[in-house]
């Protein structure tokens, strides 16, 4: 997509931080001279999961630009459940799957207190805000409104 629009983009990965199993990659976009960064969170086990935060951080960056949104609503949102429940990954129906409202709230709280969402999601819920029910969602939220930040 990027191609076909601004041949001339360019990207980087700014920052990789493993925090226990999980890997936090921070990649820029920069297309014309102004650059977006996206952060991704995945798993740090293996390579697949390091490449997935990569993709994810590439994607939430092109989106900054206005670009890629659709990588986001093609696919069913689906709700990653913890390992030790020795469960597979269930789709979530679409009227128990989170809001665009609750979305909008969870990363303006987020950006609010300076935090990171997803880093937030996959440590409280093992999946990013995305693909969070709507009950979770609401606890999320709860959750980062509750958040105290030292000054």
């Amino acid at each position: 997509m990027l191609d076909e629009t601004y041949p001339e983009w360019s990207h980087e990965v700014r920052d990789i931080t493993v925090i226990g199993d999980l890997v936090a990659v921070t990649a820029a976009i920069t297309i014309k001279g102004i650059t977006r960064c996206g952060v991704g969170v995945d798993s740090a086990l293996d390579e697949r999961g390091i490449k997935g935060a990569e993709h994810d951080a590439l994607k939430r960056a092109a989106v900054k630009f206005g670009l890629a949104r659709s990588l986001y609503t093609r696919r069913p949102v689906k709700r990653k459940t913890p390992s030790t429940s020795g469960s597979n990954q269930k789709n979530i129906r679409q009227s128990e799957a989170v809001t665009e409202k609750q979305l909008s709230a969870i990363y303006a709280i987020a950006r609010a207190k300076s935090l990171d969402a997803q880093l937030e999601s996959m440590a409280l819920f093992r999946c990013e805000p995305e693909q969070l029910s709507r009950a979770s969602a609401s606890d999320l939220i709860d959750h980062l409104r509750n958040v105290r930040i030292s000054a």
